[in-house]
């Protein structure tokens, strides 16, 4: 028969019957021994957390004072010589399952074992606890039992779960912000990307230096203020970034590790759009200004004109066709019709000129366009249009003068001629598109594209952005050169229109220049006379 340890209860019956057997003499022996088990009994007890010991057959052979007050809520003499079975009431069946296939897996394995599990305690909660169990053998050194002690683990996985929680509250936040965001440690490498930042690089850069993965410099960014941030300050930048040329306002702030090492956070706010349409606004209150300028004295100058014109025909019915004085004031005239259609472009820039909007096939209002320009076989002019494009609506006279406008600096960038392309296309523009990024459209919709492109110099990178400012020009002032007005009227003239006009050019690789205009809208009222709008 297969020896069986003894129960606590033995242990102290044995104690007490030795004790009355030993003769006197060997009183101070039996003492020292029972103090010494009573010792055992006393730290077994103080043991704060629960502690059991089995047999091999999962019977408890003891218990201190923790499991049975905390765990099943009687003494240890009930729980004693009891299987996980024996307590239904204590215990739950599904729960006692589990506890003894866990022995049985550590009886059949000797050795040690870790787990956690539910249990029910004596006040009827169910909390989680860390099971560490060993096997312990007999005198023969053969697997004579369990023994087990029990950590409450209920708190810690409590604020495990809310830190969790905490985490994918914070991860989903930044998941889901328009901006780019990105964690890099103190030496620099990214330590957590958002998918806006991933989205703009191209792929997972963590582990990497932040400044290799953002700009592809192989130092420190020369505006990093990580410095700062070490020393708890939230900072605030401008940064056109070397990688695409879009201008960022960046954000940097601490993140404190209970090391004492701080991280840094850093959001990345796009503002190209808001930069454009700063440097937009900026040409439009020079064009606004130069407007009034022009406006002012605009009539006073058609009024002379008027006179001078007058006083020219008059002159010319004096005089005979074939003499000098007659092609005299012949070029006088010319000249005097040149000037009121000058005057007619500076009235472009005043409040006080009307567009007439009606709806027009686009291809003749560029065709027109070409016509108005002197013959020269140097320049041929390719027009591509779409199938089915529908109809411009605007002001087909002014349209016309701002793509002259603009063919004419096509050919002026070819000094040696080329061809002139103008492409033609129907689109549609909402706050995801490219143009939209880049244009003042008053609202999505429908537009025409009229890009025209030359095989020119190209522009200055340093003077493309001056390129719409009133009396700004690459050319030479004088004569049939520059007044700088041309480009700056077609500007004025689109964006009444509420459209745009963008230019993509690059130095002796020719230049762009793509027109938006709104198109006619087939869901709106049906008009057969034309829209007046006072500008």
């Amino acid at each position: 028969m297969k020896d069986t340890p003894p129960t606590y209860q033995e242990l102290l019956e044995r104690i007490a019957r030795l004790e009355q057997q030993l003769p006197d003499k060997n009183a101070g022996i039996n003492d020292g021994a029972a103090d010494q088990l009573r010792f055992i009994k006393t730290l077994f007890d103080t043991i704060p957390n629960p502690v059991f010991y089995k047999n091999s057959a999962g019977i408890y052979l003891g218990c201190n004072l923790s499991f049975a007050r905390l765990i099943l809520g009687i003494p240890p003499e009930r729980i004693i010589g009891c299987s996980l079975y024996d307590l239904p009431d204590l215990i739950p069946r599904h729960l006692a399952d589990i506890y003894r296939d866990k022995d049985l897996e550590l009886i059949n394995n000797p050795g040690r074992q870790v787990y956690e599990t539910k249990v029910q305690c004596a006040d009827g909660q169910q909390r989680d606890f860390l099971f560490y169990k060993a096997t312990y053998a007999d005198h023969a050194g053969r697997t004579a039992g369990i023994i087990g002690l029990m950590v409450d683990t209920t708190e810690q996985n409590r604020i495990r779960s809310q830190l969790k929680e905490s985490e994918e509250k914070y991860r989903s936040m930044m998941e889901s912000m328009t901006d780019a965001v990105y964690i890099c440690s103190p030496d620099f490498r990214i330590a957590y990307m958002n998918s806006k930042m991933i989205e703009r690089i191209g792929y997972n850069a963590t582990g990497e230096k932040c400044h290799k993965m953002l700009h592809n410099l192989d130092q420190p960014c020369p505006w990093c203020t990580f410095d700062r941030v070490k020393l708890g300050e939230q900072t605030e930048v401008e940064v056109v970034s070397p990688r695409d040329g879009r201008t960022f306002m960046v954000t940097n702030s601490p993140i404190f590790h209970e090391d004492g090492s701080i991280s840094k956070m850093t959001i990345y706010h796009d503002i190209s759009h808001r930069k454009r349409l700063e440097k937009e606004l900026l040409v439009a209150r020079k064009i606004e200004a130069t407007g009034v300028f022009a406006g002012g004295i605009a009539h006073d100058y058609n009024n002379l004109l008027l006179i001078i014109l007058g006083n020219i025909l008059m002159s010319k019915r004096s005089v005979t066709a074939a003499s000098q004085v007659y092609s005299l004031l012949d070029a006088a005239e010319e000249a005097a019709r040149k000037a009121a259609k000058l005057t007619k472009r500076l009235l472009a820039f005043t409040h006080g000129e009307s567009l007439i909007l009606k709806d027009h096939p686009v291809g003749e209002i560029i065709q027109d366009a070409l016509n108005s320009l002197e013959e020269n076989s140097a320049y041929p002019a390719e027009l591509l249009l779409d199938e089915d494009l529908p109809t411009a609506h605007v002001d087909a006279g002014l349209i016309t003068i701002a793509l002259h406008n603009i063919l004419k600096n096509a050919r002026e960038a070819m000094k040696d001629g080329g061809p002139i392309t103008i492409s033609v296309t129907a689109v549609f523009i909402d706050s995801q598109s490219p143009e939209q990024a880049l244009g003042t459209l008053d609202k999505p919709g429908r537009y025409l594209s009229i890009a025209i492109s030359d095989r020119g110099t190209g522009i200055d990178t340093e003077a493309l952005p001056q390129i719409f400012d009133p009396y700004f020009s690459t050319k030479q002032r004088g004569a049939k050169k520059g007044l700088g007005l041309g480009l700056s009227t077609s500007y004025s003239i689109i964006h009444k229109h509420a459209g745009t006009i963008r230019i993509y050019s690059e130095k002796n690789a020719g230049t762009t220049v793509s027109v938006y205009l709104p198109v006619n809208d087939p869901a709106a009222t049906s008009q057969t006379e034309p829209v007046i709008i006072r500008l």
